[in-house]
């Protein structure tokens, strides 16, 4: 069974129905499902996604970052989305349309072997 996460919400569930608070998009377009194809400020669009459970570092996104890919759409052409951390000075704000999750939360996603993500 996939996670399934809320545009609206910014709520995720896991496949034993476990579920978690997030956020994607920033400003005005956050968590505003009309503004899904606005680059770099509206949420994750809606759709399936992959994601790789092979976790990395990054200099900007902080620890712990899960890369998302499309699964038979285009994101609207949109790149670059994954799952990665808050920002430690300003939270509410690290989002450019990545979906943000606590570590414990990204954690968990890689212990559940699931790679399959839903967005509505």
């Amino acid at each position: 069974m996939p996670w399934h996460y809320n545009q609206r919400s910014g709520k995720i569930v896991g496949p034993g129905g476990e579920d978690y608070q997030g956020y994607s998009g920033r400003g005005v377009h956050k968590n505003e499902p009309r503004s899904e194809a606005i680059v770099d400020s509206g949420p994750i669009p809606r759709g399936t996604w992959r994601i790789n459970p092979d976790h990395y570092d990054s200099a900007t996104l902080g620890p712990f970052v899960l890369k998302l890919s499309p699964v038979g759409h285009s994101a609207h052409g949109r790149t670059h989305f994954r799952i990665h951390g808050d920002k430690a000075g300003a939270l509410g704000t690290a989002s450019k349309g990545c979906i943000v999750l606590s570590r414990e939360v990204r954690k968990a996603i890689v212990r559940s072997g699931e790679t399959t993500l839903e967005v509505r």
